[in-house]
C-alpha cells in the first residue's frame, strides 16, 4: 500500500477527512487590502459619529433621573421626620438644629470642642442620614465633625451624579477640607421666619401645615452654594451656628440671586446642572431637579424654576417683586419671565 492509501485509511480509521490546503496565492487573495481596511475604519468612525451623541445623551438622562430618585428618597424622609414631630420640616435651624441653638443648662456648644450628631443648624444631611439608617461619626469634637463633614458629602443619596464640583473651603470656617460640592439645597423662606430685602414670611413656622399647596412648593433642589465669582467654585463655611444669610445647605431659589448659585455664567452651571452645561445658553435650556413637599420630583427649566411662588410659602408677602436691583431681591430675569404686582401676598 503506498502512503496516499495508508494516510487516506488512517483518516478513515480515525474518522477525519483529510482537506488539500489552497495553494499560497489563494491564501493571499482571502486577507483584507488596505483600501478594503480603510472603508471598513471609516465606516465604524461613522457610526461612532452617530451613536455617540445618542450615548450620551442617554448617560445623561440616567444621571438625570438617579438624581430625581435621590431627592425623591430625601423628601420621603422628610414627610417620615414630619410624621414623627408633628409635622416639623427636617433641616430647619428651628427642628432639627434647634438643640445647638437652645443648650440645656451648664452646655456650651463652640465650633472646635463641642457640636455632637450634626455639622450645622442649617444641615439636612445628618438627620436624614439617621432616618436612612447610614452609620457615621455623630461626636462632638472638631476632628469628628470634619469626619462626618466628608462622609455626608459624599453619601451616595445624597450626591447628584452631575455633580461633578469640588468645594473648598471658606476662609473662616473652621472644618478645613475639599470635598464634593453639597448637591442639594433646601428652600430657604420654608426653613425658618425671615424678613429678608422685601420678603417677609410673616410669621411663619417650619411646619408642613404652613407651607401652602405643597404640589407646588419646593422643598429641595440641585444647588450650589456661595459662588463667589464667575471662577472659582462654591465653597463653604462650616460655622455651626450660621445664619439664614451664610449656612452652607439652604437657599432663597432661582429667582433669588443672593447667594449667587443662580446667576447667569458658571455659578448657574454648577446648581442648573441637567441641561445645557454651557456658558451663555437660553435659559430655558438649562435643567434642575427639585422634591416638593408633597413628596413628588421635577425636572425644571431655568424658566420654571423663576417662578417665585415655588419658594415662598403661602402668606408671605414681596413689597418689592419688580424693583429688584442686587443680590437678595428677586432679579430683573425672574420677574420679566413671572411678572408680580406690589406689593405681592403668595395666596396659595
Amino acid at each position: 500500500m503506498d502512503i496516499a492509501r495508508r494516510n487516506r485509511s488512517k483518516g478513515f480509521a480515525l474518522g477525519f477527512t483529510l482537506v488539500e490546503l489552497p495553494a499560497a496565492s489563494e491564501r493571499k487573495r482571502a486577507a483584507f487590502t488596505l483600501v478594503e481596511l480603510l472603508v471598513v475604519i471609516g465606516i465604524i468612525a461613522m457610526l461612532i459619529s452617530v451613536l455617540l451623541p445618542a450615548l450620551n445623551k442617554a448617560r445623561k438622562t440616567a444621571k438625570t433621573l438617579q438624581c430625581l430618585s435621590n431627592l425623591r428618597s430625601i423628601g420621603q424622609t422628610m414627610q417620615i421626620y414630619a410624621s414623627e414631630w408633628n409635622g416639623a420640616i427636617l433641616g430647619s435651624p428651628d427642628t432639627t438644629g434647634a438643640f445647638l441653638l437652645k443648650p440645656p443648662p451648664g452646655v456650651v456648644y463652640n465650633d472646635l470642642t463641642n457640636v455632637p450628631e450634626i455639622c450645622q443648624t442649617w444641615d439636612w444631611q445628618a438627620p436624614a442620614a439617621r432616618l436612612m439608617k447610614a452609620t457615621f461619626n455623630t461626636k462632638k469634637t472638631l476632628a469628628d465633625r470634619t469626619q462626618r463633614f466628608q462622609f455626608l458629602c459624599t453619601y451616595k443619596p445624597f450626591v447628584c451624579p452631575e455633580n461633578d464640583i469640588i468645594s473648598p473651603s471658606f476662609s473662616a470656617s473652621p472644618i478645613k477640607v475639599a470635598t464634593p460640592m453639597i448637591s442639594y439645597n433646601t428652600a430657604s423662606f420654608f426653613m425658618q421666619a425671615t424678613d429678608f430685602i422685601h420678603t417677609d414670611t410673616l410669621g411663619y413656622k417650619a411646619h408642613l401645615n404652613q407651607v401652602g399647596l405643597a404640589s407646588i412648593k419646593v422643598y429641595m433642589c440641585d444647588g450650589g452654594r456661595w459662588c463667589q465669582d464667575d471662577f472659582t467654585p462654591p465653597d463653604f463655611n462650616e460655622s455651626y451656628n450660621a445664619s439664614i444669610l451664610a449656612n452652607d445647605y439652604s437657599d432663597f431659589g432661582a429667582p433669588d440671586f443672593f447667594s449667587r448659585a443662580f446667576k447667569p455664567n458658571k455659578p448657574r452651571l454648577y446648581s442648573m446642572r441637567h441641561g445645557a452645561r454651557r456658558l451663555g445658553a437660553p435659559l430655558s435650556e438649562y435643567r434642575m431637579n427639585a422634591v416638593f413637599f408633597d413628596g413628588h420630583g421635577e425636572t425644571l427649566d431655568g424658566k420654571a424654576a423663576m417662578n417665585p411662588v415655588m419658594w415662598l410659602p403661602k402668606g408671605a408677602k414681596v413689597d418689592n417683586p419688580g424693583t429688584a436691583t442686587s443680590d437678595g431681591e428677586f432679579s430683573h430675569e425672574a420677574m420679566a419671565i413671572w411678572p408680580l404686582p406690589t406689593p405681592y401676598y403668595v395666596n396659595q
